[in-house]
């Protein structure tokens, strides 16, 4: 039997926690992986811009009014991120993978439209802009990057070693 990898992602933990060679053994070893497994961590990042119908680098979101429309797991830190930018947050929260309805398009619209402000900003993740750009001509969203804390190296080698022996069969 090949390795096999667990991955922990970035919501498995408050990352920001996620400072000491001990905190990450603890996790570890409650995962309890096989010999012939490994475990990564990663983290993610926002962009510095907006992206869409907007492009607003991060750092003059101050002021702004953000209609934020989530359909994921945790949206905590999304929200923590733009609370450091110093802007108004109205957050609309759908369930992770949500299938958005005229209804909710609707009342998207009508709750962005309610905000009396010149600095409004209908704000999305990227995942759920794929499914509304075409419905809401208006919204922007926040790229994210996802990059691994330690054993980058590692993990590129096992990528390129599964991806070879594919190759080869």
């Amino acid at each position: 039997m090949g390795n096999k990898t667990s991955y922990v992602p970035s919501g498995f933990s408050n990352c920001r926690a996620i400072t000491s060679l001990s905190l990450l053994k603890k996790i570890i070893s409650k995962l309890r992986p096989l010999k012939n497994q490994d475990v990564f961590f990663s983290k993610i990042s926002y962009t510095k811009k907006t992206l869409g119908y907007k492009n607003i680098d991060i750092d003059q979101l101050s002021n702004h009014h953000i209609l934020l429309i989530t359909g994921i797991a945790n949206s905590s830190s999304l929200i923590q991120y733009l609370e450091q930018k110093k802007c108004t947050i109205h957050h609309m929260k759908f369930h992770d993978h949500h299938n958005f309805s005229k209804s909710d398009v609707g009342k998207i619209k009508e709750e962005f439209d309610l905000i009396e402000s010149d600095k409004k900003l209908l704000l999305t993740t990227e995942k759920d802009y794929t499914r509304l750009s075409n419905q809401i001509s208006e919204l922007s969203f926040l790229e994210i990057t996802t990059t691994l804390i330690d054993q980058r190296e590692k993990f590129d080698n096992m990528i390129k070693s599964f991806c070879e022996k594919s190759k080869n069969s």
